[in-house]
Order: structure tokens, then sequence, then C-alpha cells
């Protein structure tokens, strides 16, 4: 039976594939259910097979991705996720390399995003402390070491108190998070300043956290 079949289909080419797209049309489910099963059984098979169509073929292959990503968004918004959770040292792996290939721009897509989303990172930041009590505690030592060490024996320990009770006042009346910054940085590549009370601010935190340690000097460059 096989081979006849084979046969019939040898001598009536175009009969067989209008019959075989009737079918598929007829029974959509199970032409899926079979194509995944085909793709499953010879996954190696299938990838050697369409690699070498790209290599053959890469402008068909790039407008072949573009219509796929035109007809599929939702598809392609959640691949990365999908892609990043079954392959997280991988994707991780992959990011470190771009980021140390690529560290100019890297640093500026994350400060765009960090200023394009500042509720995103007020939400990552808090969900990050819950995660890493320990790492929480062990920078707040750090910081409280770095201010010691830079605040000097003539510093105005009751005006710098001041300065926080005016930050916490602020957090309390407005509900929106403030700090108290250091406008110049206690530790920074080309400048350190000192934990005195004339080198304190009160500013809102998501200024605080684009601020980091950096300061615009007299000529209006920022130093960090």
């Amino acid at each position: 039976m096989g081979a006849e079949v084979a046969a019939w289909r040898a001598n009536n080419v175009c009969r067989a594939r209008e019959l075989s797209r009737n079918w598929r049309e007829r029974n959509p489910e199970k032409c899926r259910d079979a194509c995944a099963k085909y793709n499953a059984d010879h996954r190696d098979e299938r990838c050697e097979y369409a690699r070498q169509r790209r290599l053959a073929n890469p402008e068909e292959a790039c407008e072949r991705v573009r219509l796929w990503r035109e007809r599929n968004p939702e598809k392609v918004r959640e691949y990365p996720r999908l892609f990043y959770e079954a392959n997280r040292d991988k994707a991780r792996e992959r990011s470190r390399c771009w980021r140390d290939a690529h560290l100019d721009e890297a640093r500026d897509r994350a400060r765009r995003w960090r200023e394009e989303n500042p509720d995103k990172v007020t939400e990552n930041n808090r969900n990050w402390r819950k995660r890493n009590p320990d790492k929480v505690a062990q920078r707040s030592v750090l910081r409280r070491a770095c201010e010691q060490q830079a605040t000097p024996l003539w510093a105005d320990k009751e005006k710098i108190a001041e300065v926080y009770a005016q930050r916490d006042q602020l957090t309390a009346e407005s509900g929106v998070q403030f700090h108290v910054d250091h406008i110049i940085p206690l530790k920074s590549k080309l400048v350190c300043g000192l934990h005195v009370h004339n080198n304190l601010q009160v500013i809102l935190a998501r200024d605080n956290q684009k601020k980091h340690n950096s300061f615009k000097g007299d000529s209006g460059c920022r130093i960090s």
C-alpha cells in the first residue's frame, strides 16, 4: 500500500499537493500536532536544515524573521523572558560579555532606563533589599564607616542631625521618599567630600539614585 501511494504521488505531484493542502486547511489542529511531533522527534535534523537554509538564503531568512515578528508581537516580547528562565547561566554570561565589550553604551542604556522608569527602579530596589538583608546590613555598616572617616572633628553634628530630621519630615508629610545627599560625594574616582552640614542636601530619592557618586563642578561638567 505504501509503495502504491508513493508511486501515485510521484505521478500526480500537483494533485497530491492540492489534496495535502486541503487536508491541512480542514484539520489545522491535527496538522499542528503532527508538525510538533515530527519536529520533536527530529530536532537535531530540523535545526541543521534550518541553519543550512539560513546560510544559503540570508536575505530570505531575515525577511521570514521580520514577517514572523510583525505577526507575533506578543511572542516577541515574551521570548526573552522564557529564554532567560530556561537558560539563566547562559543568558547572564551573554549579558556580561556584551557589557564588557560595550561598557559606555551599557551604562548609557541603564541610565536612560532608570530615568524613564523611576517607579520600577524604586520597586526593584525594594525587592532587592527584601531578598538580600545581609547585603543591606553590610552596605549600611560600610556607609556609616565611610561617613565617620569623612567627618572632621570640627563638624557641627547638631546641624547634620537637623538635615536628617528635615528629610524625615518631608518624607512623612509628602509620602514620597527623600534622601540626604552629599553634594560632593564622600567617595568617587576623582574627588571626595566631607560629611558636614554644608555638604548635605535633601533631595528626592529617585534624583539621588540618578546622581549616584557624581557632582557638577564649577565648569558645569559632571564628575564622578
